[in-house]
């Protein structure tokens, strides 16, 4: 009788941990929940910002106005071009979700990012709106914006 009654102590304790348990959980799934909303809001905020941004921005100069002259976004200050080891970035793209497929979008959200784009500008030349997941993945393995 004895040996029932501490099993069914440990069992109780075991139920009690698990519930205590359970509880930490939800509490954890529902604050990733309200973050995702966060990062979501912020997303879109920045998305806006950054299209009356570009709205704002002039246009950019082309030196000679040929046929085969392709008229090229403005480039940053040299002081906030900082470039990136192309091997990070290519680590950073193989790991991002929902990146366009291999091409000339990829080809061309890779280049801006060795060139030291921020992520964010470079991943909005390629995507409509912005993946938030594809640009968090970026962005936290080769860091925000520089020289802002």
């Amino acid at each position: 009788m004895a040996g029932l009654t501490e099993q069914e102590t440990a069992l109780q304790a075991r139920l009690t941990r698990s519930e205590e348990l359970a509880a930490q959980i939800a509490e954890q799934e529902s604050r990733s929940a309200e973050l995702a909303q966060q990062i979501a809001a912020q997303t879109a905020e920045l998305t806006a910002l950054t299209r009356v941004r570009d709205a704002a921005a002039p246009a950019p100069e082309v030196a000679d106005a040929g046929d085969d002259d392709i008229p090229q976004p403005p480039a940053a200050p040299e002081a906030a071009m900082v470039r990136r080891n192309p091997a990070q970035v290519d680590a950073a793209l193989a790991l991002a979700p929902a990146l366009p497929p291999a091409g000339e979008q990829r080809t061309r959200l890779r280049d801006m990012l060795i060139q030291g784009h921020c992520p964010t500008e470079a991943l909005a030349q390629v995507q409509d709106p912005i993946n938030r997941q594809t640009l968090l993945a970026l962005v936290s393995r080769l860091g925000g914006c520089r020289g802002s």
